[in-house]
């Protein structure tokens, strides 16, 4: 075996290992996004029928920000979804801190959504403090493949196929007006401004970051933009800014 197909397979050994490291550290991510967007094509099917749908619902109240897979606003109420994507047994009770998924012998525990969908609403009402008539509905919806085994709740805690009916089940007696549904609109609308900011906050940062590493790569000090120099410390040489003392970037001396 020759030495370029050494370095080939070493290679290729180190970029499998790379890929898997990416993919379980995103693979919790991924897969709740894949759970969601099945959700969400079944709810975009109610829009037609007078309800007003929101996926991803990122809304601020005075104690920090709240973010909600679904959310549907109609004449009846709102209703709330919490979306999981797993497969195994469920096992898990609506009091409990945790629930469990059961894969054959290896068992996972995760936040009991039920507590999590209760902290939504909370965050709703805060935001929808002037419209009291609103009644809430929480649903939990499980996606993928799972199986709810033992789950103890009085709240619907249902497959993705049993989503739409499961609303208009609910959808009985009307507890708001058509204007208000409007204005209901308008007020997650208002509260939900914080994702685009957020958005905004995160392309200033890429492009900080950017900038920073073009200034390095110049030869420049990516705080200033002064230019970078050789000086010599107590410990031995290290690149420094020119604009020193006013500037104190530093970084080490590579030969």
């Amino acid at each position: 075996m020759n030495e370029a197909l050494i370095i080939i397979l070493i290679a290729t050994f180190a970029l499998y290992k790379i890929a898997v490291f990416v993919y379980r550290q995103n693979a919790p991510k991924i897969k709740g996004a894949e759970g969601e967007a099945r959700v969400a094509r079944r709810l975009n099917k109610l829009k037609r029928k007078g309800y007003i749908v929101f996926h991803d619902l990122l809304i601020q109240t005075d104690w920090g920000s709240s973010q909600i897979d679904h959310v549907v606003v109609s004449v009846y109420g709102i209703f709330v979804i919490e979306t999981k994507n797993y497969s195994g047994w469920i096992h898990g009770h609506e009091k409990s801190e945790y629930w469990t998924q059961s894969i054959y012998s290896h068992k996972t525990k995760f936040r009991n959504p039920v507590k999590q969908n209760r902290g939504h609403i909370i965050a709703l009402k805060k935001v929808l403090q002037d419209f009291k008539q609103v009644r809430y509905y929480p649903i939990i919806v499980f996606s993928g493949s799972a199986e709810l085994k033992n789950v103890t709740t009085e709240l619907p805690v249902i497959y993705t196929r049993q989503l739409r009916s499961t609303i208009k089940n609910i959808s009985k007696t009307p507890c708001s007006s058509i204007e208000q549904v409007q204005q209901i609109t308008d007020r997650l609308n208002e509260a939900c401004i914080q994702k685009k900011e957020k958005k905004a906050h995160i392309r200033q940062v890429r492009n900080r970051l950017y900038l920073q590493s073009q200034r390095e790569w110049l030869s420049l000090c990516p705080l200033c933009g002064g230019e970078l120099v050789v000086r010599t410390g107590k410990f031995g040489k290290f690149i420094g800014c020119s604009n020193y003392p006013k500037c104190r970037y530093t970084k080490k001396y590579a030969t």
